[in-house]
């Protein structure tokens, strides 16, 4: 189980937990997660910005309606963001954090407009 709370989240060459990728139709960055991330335990923190600009939306694994990077993650306890006041995430793809029995805290943005369906589905938000 990896643990990474004081520092962002980040790839490395072992780990590919996620990638930002650019919506050319929109000029938005977003944040695609990847299977590795069922690994992953305690509080995370993910970036909020890349080369500058704000990261507006959450990916679901493929943006697929069954599949879920964190699928049945009960390690994950709470998901961050740095720097916490460029959060400008305004969606959150369909069934995202699936089944997170232990998610007790997400730190949602002012700026958030569309939570997808089952989307914190069994997790424990406070």
């Amino acid at each position: 189980m990896i643990n990474v709370y004081d520092n962002i989240l980040e790839n490395d060459d072992n780990h590919q937990y996620y990638e930002i990728k650019k919506d050319t139709s929109n000029n938005t960055y977003y944040i695609h997660f990847f299977d590795m991330c069922k690994y992953l335990g305690g509080k995370i923190t993910l970036p909020s910005t890349y080369n500058g600009q704000s990261i507006t939306r959450i990916e679901n694994t493929s943006g697929s309606q069954s599949a879920t990077a964190f699928i049945m993650n009960s390690n994950v306890t709470g998901i961050y963001f740095s720097p916490k006041l460029n959060n400008k995430i305004s969606i959150i793809d369909n069934r995202t954090f699936f089944n997170m029995a232990n998610l007790q805290y997400f730190e949602f943005s002012n700026c958030l407009e569309k939570i997808g369906d089952y989307t914190f589905y069994n997790a424990k938000l406070n």
